[in-house]
């Protein structure tokens, strides 16, 4: 019976042992009712940084499901955290408890909140916080950096043991970039409105994997299936993108992409292709609005339907477009509204509401906005009743603050209006509720009365104030909004590929963000996986119990819906079958340790399933089992497979072989352990290649006696890491103390990284280069040329038009970062549109399309029907196994030379006039299609008769100015502001910050100027960052006895800025109209060097030779066109200089110079930026004595000087005159 005891007490024991062991404590994980947590209290990460650190070990943040989980955790922090930090978890706070996203589970059984209730804010983060005597739940600020808790299942514990896994393990290949791997997107389609009418309409669709994908694109059949795009003449496929020609109702569905390889198949996002329409106002007249004089009106433009937006324009009486930067006390809401703070008598009259049909402003989902339709209301008759001069406090509008548009989504754009009512002028200041600052790049617009907000974020949201303030009344108003950002999920813990051996268990999280919170949906190869035998879905968690290759392998995907669509995360799923090998990863030959040290041997190979360890020295078995030690043992078998060696003796040394078998096969390798009396590195990092975004471990261990305190220190390219700023950088805890992490891994990051062991008094140092592989980096040396570098490839431009919008862009391939480049990118902007697109002729150009023979280290693309009359800047990005790179720096601005428009007037049609007017409206073409400036509509008209079949009468025609509205009259309404406005507006540039402007001078008659032509105004603003609201203004007055202006100069401008401008007349009754805008660039600016070593000689005459060491431009300066030299007499002036041009030379000549007279001299280069820096300092000279060196504060002669003679003597006399005249 006590044998019998005996025995069951052992057996618990050895149990106990085993399941202690479970976890990896020597990384710091603590088991806790079967599964392993980790607490990682530095570096301390954002929500999104932690999840991700957990994900590298196979973990995902903590989810606490039960009472007695949250007693273990709040317990571990007690004992062990005592500065009482925040760590973060999975949990968000919702309506009906805490949701994990963990494992997707949600509590509502339990609580242990610490914080009241009104501090639990829904949708944000839970993290334990310490109060008052425990650790309890409470609420995360969203950009903080807390520390954070991992767990993962002891079943899994695999995931944290096993080494880096990559598309490469197992087969013979050295680099992952040309490892076989499924498809994964690279673009996916876009939601696409076509407003107006097109052509031909394009999805795009481009995916990488190896071998390269083939692709599929579905259609909605309408009865909420995806199925195959059937097969039409319209339709044709070019890589994975979608051309549909003559697109019509029809085509009017939701469209998705297919990508397919031999591992697998994927589905894109869906993309809902639609057409935009607006309907039409009615025709019963709307009813007059009557106001009071000095009271607030609106005029409210009538609703009609129309997707998928609608911008509002008003316009008064005889199309005076209303423009409230300049009328300060009217306000176009985006609600469509025309509001008046305080009316006057001036306010009286007709108004018309003018809609057009737009987009919210996302990029690229819309086509066809040349030909978007636009609808003209009936006029509103607004009358003002006369009324005594009163003044009102302002009061802010039941309708503001004003939201567009009315759902805000993340990554777009957001204006927040607020208008009152009440007597001005007003201001209006803008703030955010807890003092919070206003967000980054937002700005104010017409007068502050619209806060705008970019590419807004969820934590942008909250509560905002406006605030108008009246100077007339001294009183003020304020308003607030609680703004919600929506928006479509994305994900902040996306699925990375796994390399899983067979048989073993795997669990796969996804975690995505949005405003409605997500639903998950999870597919593989294209189909929806749902529970079955061995397949556990659970809402963001998919768990396979045992993972078999032919069931198993393929593409997953964890799909995210809202309201605002679905977001795909997608990976591989590769499941191993390897019998165990040393090739890759052989164990180190020599190693040293220390006598009374530790140290650690590697055995490492690649298997799966994982091996068996079986260790011997000297031939002979040490009789280990993984896991089952003692604390004080002499031999340590870790659960990876790695022989720890503790309290080294001289018996120890000798040859140490590892057998690893699993069921394929067994496979052993050995290392010769030696023996030091000092410390040694018996683990030191070696050369790797490192994925971007991906974790990277470098291993570094010194053996040494337990008694030496040892301390790292790590290197990278000679610089000594500083890990509290260098957030990226982790050094190793517990076996692993010596090791960095560095998570996760950048381009930045790839260099040579040196170990260092030191005691203090003693050290040793080893070092490896970390290689970082990914995205192709940008290509370099682009430029734009009129001339292919292969002679026959412009064979086929066979006129001087296309040739005119026909340009090359050539450059040379960047790093190709571990892959081999495969294709490029070209995109452009203009100075009109700076939104940077991929040209036509430049889309996912293969690499042997773009390389000659002739040239093989050069790449070329020939890009057609480029904007005429536009500046341009193009760059290239390169594509790889891993994705597209960065793009390369833009090209410098090229100038397409003008041509005659192209493009088709659209929407032609009339509204608002009256008898003995005919009123003619159109579409303005959009800048870009102007093709110059200047741009000017010619209208034609003839009468029709409706009893006739053909009209024989003439056409009779008249121009107007790009942005007008042309009417035709019989009889004109006698005005005394000018009706002409100045043609053929052109720039010259002056220098780096000055531009001539150039027009056609307005006739100075009565038909014209209506009165006294008094001059010119020139309005000029920087096009790319300012509105013509923000303009200033030139204003030039004819001179006595000047019948007319042609010309004027702006000076004051920034160098390399684009600016655009336009010109007007004005007589003593105001402003004529603006002419077409123009836009010119200014030149690089002026030399920021000067001469120097200047130094000035006597020559035979009355002359001198000038020589200098010349200078050199800086990027973003004008080439230098030469040099000037400017003299003149000390006692005078420099305004009183001559100047003499030495061209390029830094030697030159001055003559007929005076003798006995004391000359100052100063040299600089110009450019076409203009004057240089001079030299300094100023130079001395005489004629006969060349220069003359003198201290200007001590007025003393330097030695070096001329000898004096009676002529010097005179002269020098005169300079310390003019010395102490300057002092």
């Amino acid at each position: 019976m006590m044998g019998l005891l005996l025995f069951c007490l052992s057996t618990l024991l050895l149990w106990n042992l085993v399941y202690t062991q479970s976890c990896p404590s020597e990384s710091g994980w603590v088991m806790y009712n079967r599964k392993c947590y980790n607490f990682v209290q530095y570096p301390r990460l954002v929500q999104q940084m932690a999840s991700r650190a957990c994900q590298d070990n196979g973990a995902t943040l903590v989810s606490v499901n039960d009472l007695p989980e949250h007693q273990f955790i709040a317990n571990w922090l007690q004992q062990n955290n005592q500065g009482r930090d925040s760590w973060r978890t999975s949990g968000m706070k919702t309506n009906d408890g805490v949701a994990w996203e963990g494992d997707g589970t949600v509590t509502t059984a339990f609580e242990k909140w610490i914080i009241p209730p009104e501090q639990r804010l829904v949708g944000q983060r839970l993290v334990y916080s310490y109060q008052g005597t425990e650790f309890g739940w409470a609420i995360g600020l969203p950009d903080t950096k807390y520390c954070y808790i991992c767990e993962i299942s002891a079943d899994e514990v695999y995931r944290i043991l096993q080494q880096s896994r990559d598309f490469d393990y197992g087969l013979n290949v050295d680099n992952p970039g040309l490892a076989p791997r499924g498809p994964i997107f690279l673009q996916q389609p876009e939601e696409t409105v076509i407003l107006g009418k097109t052509n031909t309409v394009y999805l795009d669709c481009l995916a990488s994997g190896n071998p390269e994908p083939t692709y599929e694109w579905l259609k909605d059949n309408k009865q909420g299936s995806m199925v195959p795009l059937p097969p039409d003449r319209r339709f044709s496929f070019t890589t994975g993108k979608l051309e549909i020609t003559n697109p019509n109702a029809t085509d009017e569905t939701t469209y998705q992409c297919k990508a397919t390889n031999q591992f697998g198949t994927i589905l894109s996002t869906t993309a809902q292709l639609s057409f935009g329409f607006l309907a039409e106002f009615s025709n019963v007249p709307p009813a007059p609005v009557y106001g009071n004089e000095y009271d607030g009106a609106q005029l409210e433009c009538p609703n009609i339907a129309g997707k998928p937006a609608k911008s509002y324009q008003w316009y008064k009486n005889n199309f005076e477009v209303i423009r409230p930067n300049q009328q300060k006390h009217l306000f176009i809401s985006a609600s469509g509204k025309l509001l008046f703070s305080e009316v006057s008598i001036s306010d009286q009259g007709t108004y018309f509401c003018l809609i057009t049909l737009t987009s919210f402003g996302q990029k690229g989902n819309y086509i066809g906005a040349s030909q978007v339709p636009s609808r003209n209301s009936l006029g509103f008759n607004l009358n003002v009743r006369s009324g005594g001069a009163s003044r009102f406090q302002p009061k802010i509008q039941n309708d503001f603050i004003y939201v567009f548009p009315p759902i805000p989504t993340r990554e777009g754009t957001v204006s927040l209006e607020c208008f009152a009512y009440g007597t001005g002028p007003f201001k209006y200041t803008w703030s955010r509720g807890g003092n919070k600052p206003l967000p980054e790049g937002s700005r104010l617009d017409s007068d502050d009365r619209i806060l705008i907000l970019y590419n807004v974020k969820l934590e942008d949201g909250g509560q905002y104030n406006c605030k108008v303030f009246s100077s007339a009344t001294n009183l003020q108003d304020e308003r607030s909004i609680d703004l919600v950002i929506q928006s479509k999920p994305y994900f902040t813990y996306a699925l990375t590929a796994q390399h899983v051996d067979v048989g073993s268990r795997l669990t796969w999280h996804c975690e995505a963000s949005g405003q409605p919170i997500p639903t998950y949906v999870w597919y593989k190869n294209g189909k929806v996986l749902t529970n079955s035998p061995g397949f556990t879905v659970t809402v963001n968690t998919l768990t396979i119990e045992a993972v078999d290759a032919k069931r198993d392998s393929g593409m997953y995907q964890c799909a995210a819906t809202n309201s605002h669509g679905t977001t795909f995360s997608t990976a591989q799923l590769r499941v191993l079958e390897l019998a165990p090998s040393f090739s890759k990863t052989p164990m180190l030959k020599s190693l040293e340790g220390a006598l009374g040290g530790q140290i650690t041997i590697i055995c490492d190979p690649i298997a799966a399933p994982a091996p068996t360890y079986q260790w011997s020295k000297d031939l002979n078995s040490l009789n280990l089992e993984a896991g089952l030690y003692g604390q004080d043992d002499h031999y340590k078998l870790l659960l990876n497979g790695n022989l720890m060696i503790q309290n080294i003796v001289a018996s120890d040394q000798g040859k140490y072989t590892c057998r690893a078998e699993n069921s394929l096969g067994r496979a052993e390798d050995y290392s010769n352990l030696n023996l030091a009396d000092s410390i040694v590195l018996s683990q030191y990092p070696r050369d790797d290649r490192v994925e971007v975004n991906r974790s990277s471990i470098l291993n570094c261990k010194a053996s040494h006696k337990p008694s030496i305190d040892m301390i790292y220190l790590w290197k990278f390219n000679d610089h000594i890491i500083n890990y509290r700023l260098e957030y990226e950088y982790k050094l190793g805890e517990g076996d692993l103390r010596g090791s960095l992490y560095i998570t996760p891994t950048q381009f930045r990051n790839e260099g040579r990284y040196t170990c260092i062991a030191t005691t203090g008094t003693d050290q040793i140092s080893a070092s490896s280069y970390i290689t970082v592989i990914g995205p192709p980096g940008e290509p370099a040396g682009v430029y734009v040329s009129t001339k292919s570098i292969v002679p026959s490839d412009g064979n086929n431009l066979i006129n001087a038009t296309n040739l005119n919008t026909t340009r090359w862009i050539i450059w040379t391939d960047g790093l190709d970062r571990g892959s081999l480049i495969t294709h490029y990118f070209v995109e452009f902007r203009t100075n009109l549109d700076t939104n940077w697109r991929v040209h036509p002729d430049g889309n996912n150009l293969p690499k042997y399309s773009v390389t000659n023979e002739q040239y093989p280290d050069k790449r070329y693309a020939r890009l057609t029907n480029l904007k005429a009359g536009a500046g341009i800047e193009f760059r290239v990005l390169a594509r790889n196994s891993f994705g597209i790179g960065a793009p390369s720096l833009p090209t410098t601005i090229t100038q397409i030379a003008g041509a005659r428009p192209t493009a088709f007037v659209q929407n032609i049609r009339g509204g608002g006039g009256s008898v003995g007017e005919l009123s003619v409206v159109w579409d303005p073409l959009p800048e870009e299609d102007h093709n110059g400036p200047n741009l000017n509509y010619k209208v034609s008209w003839r009468t029709y008769e409706a009893s006739s079949m053909s009209d024989t009468s003439k056409w009779r025609s008249g121009e107007i100015a790009h942005g007008a509205a042309c009417k035709i009259k019989t009889d004109y309404v006698s005005l005394r502001v000018p009706l002409g406005a100045p043609q053929t507006v052109l720039a010259d540039v002056y220098n780096a910050t000055a531009l001539m402007i150039t027009w056609s001078p307005v006739p100075n008659n009565k038909e014209s100027v209506r009165g006294k032509l008094k001059g010119y105004k020139i309005n000029y603003w920087r096009s790319q960052r300012e509105t013509e609201s923000q303009a200033l203004q030139n204003i030039i007055e004819l001179k006595p006895g000047q019948n007319n202006l042609d010309r004027g100069l702006i000076i004051g401008l920034e160098a390399i800025t684009w600016y655009r401008f336009n010109v007007q007349i004005y007589n003593s009754a105001g402003n004529g109209p603006k002419s077409s805008d123009y836009d010119q660039q200014t030149l690089n600016r002026a030399s920021s060097q000067y001469p120097t070593e200047v130094y000035v000689y006597s020559v035979e005459g009355f002359g001198v030779r000038v020589n200098f060491r010349g200078i050199t431009t800086r990027i973003r300066e004008e080439p230098l066109r030469g040099y000037k030299v400017q003299y003149w007499k000390s006692h005078e002036n420099i305004l009183s200089a001559k100047t003499v041009d030495f061209g390029k030379s830094n030697t030159g000549l001055i003559r007929n110079l005076s003798s006995s007279v004391l000359y100052e001299l100063r040299v600089f280069g110009y450019s076409r930026g203009g004057q240089g820096q001079r030299s300094s300092p100023t130079v001395y000279f005489a004629v006969g004595d060349g220069q003359i060196v003198i201290n200007s504060e001590t007025t003393e002669i330097l030695s070096g000087g001329p000898t004096l003679n009676p002529t010097s003597f005179i002269i020098l006399i005169t300079l310390l005159f003019a010395l102490l005249l300057k002092l």
